[in-house]
């Protein structure tokens, strides 16, 4: 037996107990067996063990031994273990597990009161069998309630519209129809108009097909509507004229039809008026049609017809213009003014009424010049005649002679077409083929063939150079100074004497620039390295570097700009401090220094005009200022003068020395004062012989003591006379 444990026997005196007591301890050693504790049988064998304090359990014991009891059979049976007790304990959850205090631990169990077995409820077999069949009865009914339910609030199936029949309900052929309809196609459209507009108004579904009836028939109209536009009026009919009579808008489409056919009607006049003005060549009435198809309503005659209209009516007038200039032309009956009458009648529309007569014209004329192109020709003036046959179009009916000639100065127009171009392109090369392929349609019996054989070498020859420089070309594309070299030693190949020397040697030079640039390029390279610190040593290495560059040579513009923008950089960075300090001293109020300090800046250098412009403004603020300070000394001359006190004006307006901006004024105006002294002094030495008094003696006029001014005092003893001419 474990240490610790109750032996049933002893401690417990009913069989149910010791059964309890059995079941605990079988709880707790399955659950060391498997290492999976059993936290309530442990704790209810812990507490059977704690009872062996008592001898005789009591009946309060026991109670709560079987409550605990209870408890845990029902969980061993939810957890797999076998139940021993059938009936749960009754509720002692307020007794304390404890013995009482007045309980007698040697007494025993009184038989009035033994404890009784617990066991678990058990329902009879006849109300189980109730329950049971009311839930399946439940289960049954509401199961098809819900089936009910579902079906009620589920949409019914769509019919299939593939397979709708005249047969069909009526309710499957309007749905049908309607979902046809949506796509607005006209065929789907009538098929839906036809399938309801036989309906009656007892018809179940009259009142849904007349909706549908009716907006069908909008839709059609709309689409006749476009049919008109289109230019196709006797659809837009067709498609009216399949409403019934039955749809609520038949009366509306009829309308609507007759508006277009009378419309129709109305521009059909007007074109027709138009054309008939234009065979007249009676513009002026011809473009007012253009104006009238402008009122109608319908924008297919409003905007289409008339844009139409208009452009046929432009066409038509400069043809028939041209047609008018080339017959004035050809009247003065001269090979030159015939060939550009040749090339107006060219210039006439095929679609104007004026082609027919221009392309028989073209015909004559051609032959005509033609006529006098080979004269020309047998009379040696082969450039003469090929000017006059490069006139004449190539696709006309002449004869073989007149034809070879016009092959032979097509073809060599386009050879010196091909030569206009001096860089090298795929046009000339087709060009020079198109040439000698046209050489070689002339006959050797054509009085042509001789010269046409000697420029069809010429020209093979042209076009061999020139298949040697499209080589050259594209290995030159390569931007490899070798690829330059061997594109260069290639086209050198081709000699002086050759029709493309000149462009040869115009790429060479190309080619050279482009060496000339990939060998001075890390010069430059290197010289915009050093002068990216914007430091003067750095700037003059900059420089340095770059003069290694000359100056006939393909970057040498380049090298020299960056020169002398470095070169100016560097001024500007020794110069501005310079500058600065001027503009320092300025602002002090020093502008003496300022301008010496800013005269520092020598000529040529990229800073001198910016610091003679500061000067000059300095200098004009000294000069307002000086100007401010002598007007002021002047006012207070002037002052004295108006008290007529003369001596004291022309001494206060002696301060002002020359080279002062108001030393002329001054000068001036002692000059006045010094005269109107004088007339004073002579008038007083005549009133003062009589009274005995002479100016000398008199107070000076400004109150002070007298001053000796004898009667020869001059100019000189008072002011610095002005310089002459001043």
């Amino acid at each position: 037996m474990v240490r610790g444990q109750i032996n049933p026997s002893n401690a417990f005196d009913t069989p149910d107990e010791q059964s309890l007591y059995r079941t605990v301890h079988r709880a707790v050693c399955r659950s060391k067996a498997d290492n999976k504790p059993d936290t309530k049988a442990n704790q209810l064998f812990s507490w059977s063990q704690s009872t062996k304090a008592a001898i005789s359990p009591s009946a309060q014991a026991a109670a709560q031994l079987n409550q605990a009891a209870g408890e845990f059979v029902v969980e061993s049976s939810e957890s797999g273990l076998e139940p021993t007790l059938s009936s749960p304990t009754p509720d002692t959850s307020g007794l304390d597990p404890t013995p009482s205090p007045s309980h007698n631990p040697t007494a025993t169990a009184s038989p009035a009161s033994p404890v009784q077995p617990s066991s678990l409820p058990r329902l009879p077999k006849h109300k189980l069998r109730w329950h049971l069949a009311c839930m399946g009865a439940l289960g049954i009914f509401g199961g098809m309630g819900l089936m009910a339910y579902l079906w009620l609030a589920s949409l019914p199936p769509l019919p299939d519209c593939r397979n709708v029949t005249p047969l069909s309900p009526d309710a499957h052929r309007l749905y049908c129809a309607q979902e046809k309809a949506r796509s607005g196609k006209l065929d789907d459209l009538l098929a839906g108009i036809d399938l309801v507009k036989d309906w009656s108004p007892h018809h179940s579904l009259y009142r849904d097909a007349q909706k549908s009836l009716a907006k069908w028939s909008r839709l059609v109209v709309l689409v006749a509507r476009d049919k008109v536009n289109q230019n196709d009026l006797k659809g837009a009919i067709d498609a009216v004229n399949q409403i019934p009579k039955t749809s609520p808008t038949y009366d509306e489409a009829q309308k609507t039809l007759a508006q277009w056919q009378a419309q129709w009607q109305e521009g059909e006049a007007i074109s027709a008026k138009a054309l008939e003005a234009m065979k007249q060549q009676d513009w002026k009435t011809a473009f007012e049609q253009v104006t009238e198809l402008g009122y109608l309503e319908h924008d297919f005659w409003r905007l289409h017809q008339a844009d139409v209209l208009a452009k046929r009516i432009f066409v038509q007038k400069e043809s028939y213009e041209a047609l008018k200039q080339a017959k004035k032309l050809a009247a003065k009956l001269l090979p030159e003014h015939l060939g550009e009458a040749i090339g107006l009648l060219q210039t006439v529309a095929p679609e104007s009424e004026a082609w027919t007569e221009a392309q028989q014209l073209l015909a004559t004329w051609s032959q005509n010049l033609l006529k006098v192109a080979l004269q020309r020709w047998q009379d040696g003036d082969m450039s003469g005649a090929v000017q006059l046959a490069q006139q004449v179009p190539l696709n006309l009916p002449l004869p073989s002679e007149a034809q070879d000639l016009v092959k032979y100065s097509h073809a060599y127009q386009l050879v010196q077409d091909s030569q206009i171009e001096s860089k090298l392109s795929w046009r000339q090369l087709w060009g020079l083929l198109e040439a000698t392929s046209g050489m070689r349609q002339i006959q050797p019996s054509s009085p042509v063939y001789e010269a046409a054989q000697m420029r069809l070498q010429e020209w093979q020859a042209q076009l061999q150079d020139l298949r040697q420089l499209q080589v050259a070309t594209v290995i030159a594309d390569l931007g490899q100074k070798p690829a330059l070299q061997y594109a260069i030693a290639k086209a050198n190949q081709i000699s002086p004497e050759r029709q493309r020397y000149g462009q040869a040697q115009a790429m060479i030079t190309n080619w050279q620039q482009q060496i000339e640039q990939i060998e001075d390029r890390p010069y430059l390279w290197r010289a915009q390295q050093f002068a990216a610190s914007n430091a003067i040593p750095d700037l003059q290495l900059a420089i340095a570097q770059a003069q290694v560059i000359p100056s006939a040579r393909s970057l040498g513009v380049e090298a020299q700009a960056q020169i002398v923008a470095w070169q100016q950089q560097i001024e500007r960075i020794e110069d501005q401090p310079i500058l600065d300090k001027a503009q320092t001293l300025a602002k002090a109020n020093k502008l003496d220094e300022a301008i010496t300090v800013a005269a520092e800046i020598r000529p040529h250098r990229l800073l001198y005009e910016q610091a003679q412009a500061e000067i000059a403004t300095w200098k004009e603020k000294i000069r307002t200022a000086e100007i401010a300070a002598d007007r002021s000394i002047l006012d207070r001359a002037w002052d004295f003068a108006g008290r007529s006190q003369l001596t004291d004006a022309i001494a206060t307006a002696a301060q002002l020395s020359p080279g002062r901006p108001l030393y002329l004024e001054a000068q001036a105006a002692i000059g006045a004062w010094l005269r109107e002294r004088d007339g004073m002094r002579t008038g007083l030495d005549d009133s003062g012989a009589d009274s005995g008094t002479t100016i000398d003696s008199m107070p000076s006029e400004s109150g002070s003591e007298a001053i000796e001014v004898s009667p020869e005092a001059h100019l000189e003893d008072l002011a610095e006379p002005a310089p002459a001419g001043e």
